[in-house]
C-alpha cells in the first residue's frame, strides 16, 4: 500500500449490532475511507447497504465465512501484517464494536 488512508474503519461488532453499526458508519463514511470487516461484522457483505462503501477489506482468516459473496463484490482479502500496515498508514483509526 503506497498511499495514506485518511480514515480507517475497523468494524468488529457482534451480529446483533451489525445493522445499527452500518447505519452509524454510513453517517460518517467518506469516499476515501477504508473499511475492514472482522469476525461477525463480515456478514455485512450480505447487507445491501454495503454497496455504498468503496474500499472494503476482510481478513483471510474470516473469508471462508462468506466466500461466495466475495466473488460478487470487489473485496480485498488481507492478512494480519497487511492489517498492521493499514493501521500504521491511517491518519485516523475508528473501531466499531
Amino acid at each position: 500500500m503506497s498511499t495514506s488512508i485518511q480514515r480507517l474503519h475497523i468494524v468488529q461488532c457482534a451480529m446483533g449490532q451489525l445493522s445499527a453499526t452500518l447505519d452509524k458508519l454510513q453517517a460518517v463514511y467518506q469516499q476515501q475511507d477504508h473499511i475492514i470487516l472482522m469476525e461477525d461484522a463480515i456478514f455485512a457483505l450480505y447487507d445491501a447497504r454495503i454497496t455504498a462503501f468503496h474500499q472494503i477489506s476482510v481478513l483471510n482468516s474470516d473469508q471462508n465465512l462468506v466466500s461466495p459473496c466475495l466473488n460478487d463484490l470487489k473485496i480485498q482479502v488481507i492478512d494480519y501484517p497487511q492489517l498492521a500496515e493499514y493501521i500504521a498508514q491511517a491518519d485516523k483509526v475508528l473501531t466499531w464494536r
